[in-house]
């Protein structure tokens, strides 16, 4: 009886610890719809801001002719900006969310003067940049690190892609994801930060930039990867369940 009750035991704190590994929230999500989202200006909707260079903080809109899936996207029309302009939100992640990530769906359109784009994540309630990447009118990333390194051609205009960054708070490193494809991983943090502060999409609206960018399907959602005294209880308790399991049979023979 004692074995069973035993056996029973370290199978439970097995199921705990999976458990534990696979733990992820949503911090923040949204498709931009109504409610509580209305047609016009993002700034002041949701808990949502916008950075603006130039003071053009209207030029962020929640609109209904494109996007991604629902019935209303964000748009930026970089030709109305003014300098660097776009929507960000802080969302404060746990600090026991050791991976936070940061994705939506994108389309830039093509024009005749295309602009560079901003995917990134800043401290606080927009402070200090820690990682991301810029999307640069040729279709390369510019990752935000030390160095600022570029990838290939990743970014194709006027399709919808997935954008992604995933941040590591234990190892303060990050990947950038395209379409759930890696192009950039393990790169360490521009500046040190313990948790998710803000997130923001912006143009960067170079002289005469024309084209658009657009956002939908936003969301921020945290994970805890285990200790490592939960990974060796694991492995250690696995074979012990199973010595106990062939004592069993042998005794009862």
């Amino acid at each position: 009886m004692k074995k069973k009750i035993a056996a029973a035991a370290l199978i439970c704190a097995i199921h705990l610890i999976a458990s534990g590994q696979a733990r992820a929230g949503v911090v923040y999500q949204t498709g931009f719809e109504n409610p509580p989202f209305t047609l016009g200006p993002i700034n002041g909707q949701d808990s949502w801001n916008v950075f603006s260079g130039g003071g053009t903080n209207n030029v962020p809109v929640i609109q209904n002719a494109v996007k991604f899936a629902g019935s209303q996207a964000v748009e930026i029309n970089a030709a109305l900006a003014s300098g660097q302009t776009g929507p960000w939100r802080f969302d404060a992640s746990s600090p026991s969310d050791t991976i936070v990530r940061m994705e939506a769906e994108v389309m830039l359109t093509s024009s005749s003067t295309q602009t560079a784009w901003q995917f990134a994540g800043l401290t606080g309630s927009l402070g200090t940049f820690y990682g991301g990447f810029n999307a640069l009118s040729d279709g390369t990333l510019q990752i935000i690190t030390a160095g600022f390194p570029i990838t290939g051609p990743v970014i194709t205009r006027d399709v919808w892609q997935q954008w992604g960054v995933v941040y590591n708070f234990s190892t303060q490193t990050f990947d950038v994801l395209i379409d759930n494809a890696v192009v950039a991983s393990n790169e360490p943090f521009l500046n040190p930060s313990s948790a998710f502060g803000t997130g923001l999409f912006d143009t960067f609206n170079a002289v005469g930039g024309n084209d658009k960018g657009y956002l939908d399907n936003y969301s921020i959602t945290g994970s805890t990867v285990p200790e490592p005294g939960s990974f060796l209880l694991l492995g250690t308790g696995l074979p012990a369940l199973l010595a106990l399991r062939k004592k069993s049979r042998c005794t009862s023979k």
